[in-house]
């Protein structure tokens, strides 16, 4: 059976949420350093793009394991900026990746502030 879910529910899950990962953020960073099965074919995409500059807007960034392999693998620019609901978990990919851009914030809520670009 499936439940609906209203708005005041999801608040109290995005806030349940929050508290778990900022609680455990310290063990969940150090346990999960290894690279993603994901990574390899992601950084082939990546590089096959000509442009020598990236620009990357991860949702669920947690502590930055995917933007700090990237840095590791990647030899061009990159423009990066990840969100993440804890602010706990954000402070180890800050401490990890300096040069880039962290923001905590529920991601329905922050994709409503970006502007729309248009070419």
């Amino acid at each position: 059976m499936q439940k609906i879910i209203c708005k005041k529910n999801k608040s109290l899950i995005k806030t349940r949420l929050k508290q778990f990962y900022d609680k455990e953020a310290k063990k969940y960073y150090e346990t999960r350093q290894k690279e993603r099965k994901e990574f390899s074919y992601l950084l082939h995409e990546i590089q096959s793009y000509p442009q020598q500059k990236i620009r990357i807007l991860e949702f669920w960034c947690g502590g930055g394991r995917f933007i700090k392999h990237l840095h590791e693998s990647y030899k061009g620019e990159i423009e990066y900026i990840g969100v993440d609901l804890s602010s706990e978990l954000l402070k180890y990919a800050q401490q990890d990746n300096p040069q880039d851009t962290f923001i905590c914030a529920d991601i329905s809520e922050y994709i409503q502030t970006c502007e729309q670009e248009i070419s």
